[in-house]
């Protein structure tokens, strides 16, 4: 929200910016030709002024609107954790990493989530259970989300260990990042059901 606030306050000062030289300019000249006096100068200043304003904040209501219709959030996570893989005479087959988060859906209409991943998109694979019914999953499928509904998720990256943030893919073709959550929720009975209907790590690698 921060960021769309300040993405769209800046619309908004250069709008007013130029406004403000407009109506500097059209002052100078009036008062050159003396076409009309100062009072009437000021009055058609104020106004334009005010308008510059009005439309400017109309654009920056817009942009905050928008983005609080189509948002994403992560709710919980579980810390990173290695995923290893043995082969005949324990040696090791494939290693990776795998994240668990949960995202919800904290905006205004629906968002269908195309993919996600943590390091690479061609690489990693994602699975997702729903929160309210866990056995509605998938394993590198998009999933729609109506408002307030959430899905956990698990990424899993094969190869080297990958940070954060998790990337998002959306239907419309926006990437959004979701970082680590600064206090996790702890997980519910709901959610646990959840990552239990997810495969493991070694299945995906």
């Amino acid at each position: 929200m921060r960021r769309a606030f300040a993405s769209a306050l800046i619309p908004l000062l250069r709008a007013v910016e130029r406004e403000s030289v407009a109506v500097r300019s059209v002052v100078a000249d009036q008062k050159k030709s003396g076409i009309i006096g100062r009072r009437v100068l000021n009055a058609v200043t104020l106004v334009l002024s005010a308008a510059a304003v009005v439309v400017a904040a109309a654009s920056l209501a817009v942009a905050i609107d928008t983005s609080t219709r189509d948002h994403l959030a992560g709710t919980f996570i579980a810390p990173m954790a290695a995923c290893v893989t043995m082969g005949e005479g324990m040696q090791i087959a494939a290693t990776g990493n795998v994240v668990d988060i949960v995202i919800t859906n904290t905006g205004r209409l629906p968002i269908t989530i195309v993919n996600v991943w943590n390091g690479d998109n061609d690489g990693d694979h994602f699975s997702w259970a729903r929160i309210e019914d866990s056995s509605t999953s998938g394993v590198d499928v998009g999933v729609e989300l109506n408002v307030g509904q959430a899905i956990a998720v698990r990424v899993f990256s094969p190869g080297g260990v990958s940070g954060w943030p998790l990337i998002v893919l959306t239907s419309d073709g926006v990437t959004r990042e979701l970082h680590d959550v600064e206090t996790p929720a702890e997980p519910t009975t709901a959610i646990e059901s959840a990552y239990a209907a997810l495969p493991e790590c070694s299945d995906m690698l």
